[in-house]
């Protein structure tokens, strides 16, 4: 069962064209619709699945048509787009993300992330801080993290703890993409230091540079060792040096497909496709009481 909640009215009765979408470069979780009822900018939506409350919107654009409007809502990682100034002094990344957003009054579940943080962003929203926090720690460890709002909450976890298993329908072959663009087979760790060109680790993959030339990634990084250098290095080449693949498809969703959103891994075995792929993306909709995904997958 479906209820679509503004001003604690079932609205759903009223309204159609339902889709919300997750992406994993996008800020948050986006529902549209179209409605008889004339609400406010500003005004709260939840989608309830079975009971359960899915997520909650902010209605951030209206339009009005002749018979009736249409809504553009965001959930609640609209209010990262607040931008601040914050200074952290060697904290720990979960206890860095914890303490920006208690001070902007947002409620948060983050697991433990033990890369020390030490940094001064001015004047950037709190999204970008965030993932700048979570792109050190990735690079660190070879952990990737992922940030979403969940209801009211914003929850920050591991990729590799995110498995779901809906009941889908997938109704037509797959196509698979697969390109070499952002292929990378040399690291260079260089210090981020003003007056220092020093090279701190070198990391390559010369199978690879005879195979596909030699593709090279610079990174700079405050106020490392070596040997933590030498880490990230590893890690950026573990990460980059392969053959990047996607692919796109539609499915009906049979039971627990709300639960396909991005970053989440799903099990799938059909075609080529056998094993644990992550979500990219996922576009859904719900008309006539059918509910359709448009899946994107990347690994």
């Amino acid at each position: 069962m479906y209820n679509l909640f503004a001003k604690n009215i079932d609205i759903l009765p009223k309204s159609n064209n339902i889709s919300w979408s997750s992406d994993i470069d996008t800020l948050g979780t986006e529902l549209s619709f179209d409605s008889l009822y004339d609400l406010s900018e500003g005004t709260i939506v939840n989608l309830y699945i079975d009971g359960v409350e899915c997520f909650r919107t902010i209605t951030i654009k209206k339009s009005e048509g002749k018979f009736s409007y249409n809504y553009t809502c965001l959930d609640f990682s609209f209010y990262l787009k607040n931008e601040v100034i914050k200074q952290f002094n060697s904290v720990s990344a979960s206890n860095a993300i914890t303490s920006l957003l208690s001070e902007y009054g947002i409620k948060s579940r983050v697991v433990n992330i033990p890369t020390k943080i030490k940094k001064i962003y001015k004047d950037e929203a709190i999204s970008s801080i965030i993932d700048d926090i979570l792109e050190q720690a990735e690079t660190e460890q070879g952990i990737t993290y992922f940030k979403e709002m969940q209801v009211n909450t914003l929850v920050i976890n591991k990729l590799a703890d995110m498995k779901i298993t809906p009941t889908i329908l997938i109704g037509k072959e797959i196509t698979i993409n697969s390109s070499i663009e952002e292929l990378k087979n040399k690291i260079l760790i260089v210090s981020s230091g003003e007056n220092s060109n020093s090279i701190l680790a070198t990391v390559q993959d010369t199978s690879s540079q005879s195979k596909f030339g030699l593709l090279q990634q610079i990174e700079s990084v405050d106020d490392k060792n070596v040997a933590q250098a030498k880490n990230i290095a590893s890690n950026l080449l573990k990460a980059n040096n392969k053959i990047f693949k996607d692919t796109s498809f539609d499915v009906l969703g049979i039971k627990y497909a709300e639960a396909i959103k991005a970053n989440r891994l799903i099990q799938l075995k059909v075609g080529k496709l056998d094993g644990w792929y992550r979500i990219k993306s996922a576009s859904h909709n719900l008309s006539n009481g059918k509910h359709t995904v448009n899946i994107g997958l990347e690994w």
